[in-house]
């Protein structure tokens, strides 16, 4: 699947996933949650969920990060 996305990298793909798998297996399974920079409405949703998920998860690595799509080399950053 790699492969086929680094050869057409505009292609659609997908990837799903066993949600029971996923579950079974936090908070490993979560590394980030992320927002695009700029969106006023999906940061708020996005610190939510990460807000929720950190109470529950208080000891997990998982990181809060924010996106710019101008930044192509590095478009993540982590969220203050």
């Amino acid at each position: 699947m790699m492969q086929h996305h680094m050869a057409y990298p505009y292609s659609y793909n997908e990837v799903v996933v066993d949600t029971a798998s996923w579950v079974d297996n936090l908070p490993r399974t979560l590394e980030a949650v992320y927002f695009q920079r700029g969106d006023a409405a999906g940061e708020q949703r996005a610190r939510a969920v990460y807000g929720s998920f950190k109470q529950i998860y208080s000891d997990a690595p998982t990181l809060l990060l924010s996106m710019d799509l101008t930044k192509l080399d590095a478009p993540f950053e982590i969220a203050s």
